[in-house]
């Protein structure tokens, strides 16, 4: 049997190991009295903590390091609550200052004033390190011990030292090799894909949309002549390169002519609602997509079991891996939008991978996969069904409805909030159940569908938030676009193995309903955002939904990436000013005009949680340094480094965060995942204060 070292319990509950002589096996009596003995040393000994085992070691302890029965992932536990953690509560990149400055936005003709944060020098504070990330991604670092892992676009796991930041390695989930394919094709079929995120994403950029930022003319000046001198003959020749014949040319030609007969009608419109209606020829333009997207699904011949999607859902504002990896603290797992999910351990080897078709549902890529036991609960299946793997070989374990059968209603918003694992008890039983955001409660073990939460809306549950709960209450809400219903709670009770029975016990007030954004959920106490319209509650009983503090009407409490650790609670904000909305602006395709782009991280006191106090509404990070895209600046560096050349949907992502998962909380440390860098947020001078001796003795001594 494999020796294993157990966390050690928190310094208040530690006790010296129990000593008893050696006795001689073979004597009834002798062995008596030894367990007699051990017994009533083990019974004074629980007397002394309260005649109980002590507590578990709470997430975010220096102690803590996850494991079969407390994985860790998206939010931490899924509830964002990290109350062992001791961070900091003031960090910045550079001395924050106030500024009025331009800024441009899609719906104005010229640059208007408008108040901007901005850095007034270059001394950080309470910077451990940073770390430049292999390419941009909205997505969360998880934390197993002293290595963090995250994403990179569009499908990379990269895995950095905790204490000094350093890149230990990285893993791509090629999506075809997951399917797979010969390792040549999938090689070429990367290849392809490298060059199809290179090309302008054109569409967007002429017509314009609710979240693609429309090209005006006098930018297109600077754009197309680029395009068709330096950065087509640079994608035609790599196109020949990785696989030669498919006829790039022609398709190239008609995608430039189409372009530039667009540009001349809206040059020729008499004014800018006239050239509104001027309607781009997509068939044209698309012609070089189309034709790499074709050959890739011809090369990987996967008609007949569905087809790898390209995504380019919400532009930068998604990405292709906007979930959390999630850990057992010996192998970590990661998702992508592609399909694909890979098992690997914590020195960068893939154990398992697998690959699965239709992935890409309304969003579903943002949703987490969940770890219970010897399961992996894998959400490719979006809102179809979900799957439970043999987390050990990757083999599918069972399939069931993502949403219960009892829930009627259309939808409205997207699939983006992730379902959780709620532990039951029932007197000496105990089940796992998966309790998704369409309201089925599943049964982790074997995927029999046990019960449903309640749900008579004429709307169905979809959009924010995800699932969270305190202990057996789990909440649910449904927003999105046209769609804001009321929080709910619901208590979960075990009647038997086969049967959860979800009782309503409150329904809070339609504006203390969530957003997209993610809540916190403590025993004490609930934290909403407060990004709605009126005077929402921002802080509720979990129990009773009692408001225990009404949002402020001139201050927004929470936006994305909301967390609590220890008894401070942490958002940030979307873009690069100051203000939500002006933070909005970023991230759907305003742009400073001195081209920096930035975000503001908010940190206040909780302790009492009816009287907040504010510690910093100016921790600032980010700056010149812009997200990589890597595929772009190899192939199309002169259209990258244009600041004309962001958008939601191409060029430069023009935001520094914009996703529910950014921060997690372990020790004396936060670790930020901006779509540029990771952070380590803590005071230089002091050590990480994670404890070496939490992790198993065998999975040290395997670590490279």
């Amino acid at each position: 049997m494999e020796q294993i070292d157990a966390p050690r319990a928190p310094k208040e509950v530690r006790r010296q190991p129990l000593r008893w002589r050696d006795a001689t096996v073979g004597s009834a009596m002798m062995t008596f009295r030894i367990a007699l003995a051990l017994a009533i040393v083990l019974t004074a000994a629980l007397s002394a903590v309260g005649g109980a085992a002590p507590e578990p070691v709470p997430l975010g302890h220096p102690d803590f390091y996850p494991s079969d029965d407390r994985p860790v992932g998206f939010c931490g536990d899924g509830n964002a609550y990290f109350p062992g953690a001791t961070p900091v509560a003031e960090f910045w990149d550079g001395t924050p200052v106030k500024v009025n400055r331009d800024w441009r936005d899609r719906r104005w003709k010229e640059p208007k004033k408008i108040d901007h944060w901005d850095f007034k020098d270059n001394e950080p504070k309470n910077i451990v390190w940073k770390t430049e990330m292999p390419s941009w991604a909205n997505t969360q670092p998880t934390v197993v011990g002293d290595r963090v892992f995250t994403y990179a676009e569009p499908y990379t796991l990269v895995c950095c030292d905790a204490r000094t930041g350093g890149i230990l390695w990285t893993v791509e989930a090629n999506p075809w090799a997951c399917a797979g394919l010969d390792p040549k094709v999938a090689a070429t079929c990367d290849a392809l894909h490298d060059v199809w995120r290179a090309l302008p994403f054109l569409p967007a950029m002429l017509k314009g949309s609710t979240v693609y930022r429309r090209v005006p003319v006098k930018e297109w000046n600077q754009i197309l002549p680029l395009l068709e001198k330096q950065v087509v003959p640079r994608v035609l020749a790599e196109l020949e390169k990785v696989d030669p014949g498919p006829g790039w040319g022609p398709a190239a030609e008609q995608m430039m002519a189409a372009v530039k007969d667009h540009v001349r009608q809206l040059e020729a419109a008499a004014d800018e609602t006239a050239s509104k209606h001027v309607k781009p020829d997509e068939k044209k333009i698309n012609a070089l997509l189309d034709l790499i997207d074709r050959r890739i699904q011809d090369l990987s011949d996967m008609r007949r079991d569905g087809r790898v999607p390209l995504v380019l859902s919400w532009g930068h504002m998604v990405g292709a891996c906007m979930n959390a990896p999630v850990s057992d603290g010996r192998h970590v797992y990661a998702s992508f939008a592609y399909g694909q999910t890979v098992r690997v351990d914590l020195n960068g080897k893939v154990v398992w991978r697998r690959w699965f078709p239709n992935a890409a549902q309304n969003r579903t890529q943002c949703q987490s996969g969940l770890l219970c036991g010897d399961i992996y609960v894998d959400v490719h299946g979006g809102s179809q069904v979900l799957r439970g793997l043999d987390k050990r070989t990757g083999k599918t374990v069972w399939e069931t409805p993502t949403k219960n059968a009892s829930v009627k209603g259309g939808s409205g918003g997207y699939y983006v909030g992730s379902h959780k694992v709620v532990r039951l008890e029932n007197g000496g039983t105990g089940l796992d159940v998966v309790v998704t955001t369409l309201c089925n409660l599943i049964r982790a073990r074997d995927g029999r569908e046990v019960g449903y939460l309640p749900w008579e809306e004429d709307r169905g549950p979809s959009g924010g938030p995800s699932i969270f709960n305190v202990g057996n209450i789990v909440f649910k809400a449904a927003n999105g676009d046209n769609l804001s219903l009321p929080l709910r709670a619901c208590r979960l009770a075990l009647v038997d193995k086969d049967t959860v029975k979800a009782e309503k016990i409150w329904t809070g007030d339609r504006r203390c309903s969530p957003g997209y954004n993610s809540q916190v959920a403590t025993p004490d106490f609930l934290v909403l955002t407060t990004g709605w319209k009126g005077n929402p509650p921002n802080i509720m009983n979990p129990v009773t939904g009692a408001v225990i503090r009404a949002a402020p009407k001139d201050q927004n409490y929470g936006e994305l990436s909301n967390i609590v650790a220890g008894k401070t609670f942490f958002w940030a904000e979307a873009g690069c000013s100051h203000s939500i909305w002006n933070g909005l602006l970023s991230a759907w395709g305003g742009r400073r005009a001195d081209g920096k782009s930035l975000a503001m991280f908010h940190s206040v006191d909780l302790s009492d949680p009816a009287s907040p106090k504010v510690l910093s509404h100016k921790n600032l990070l980010g700056g010149t340094d812009w997200p990589r895209q890597p595929a772009m600046e190899r192939l199309a560096p002169e259209l990258y480094a244009l600041d004309c050349y962001a958008g939601q949907a191409y060029g430069r992502v023009c935001h520094r965060l914009h996703t529910d998962t950014g921060i997690f909380a372990s020790g004396n440390r936060l670790f930020i995942r901006t779509t540029s860098h990771l952070y380590c947020i803590g005071d230089p001078k002091v050590e990480y204060d994670w404890n070496p001796a939490s992790r198993p003795r065998d999975v040290a001594a395997s670590l490279k």
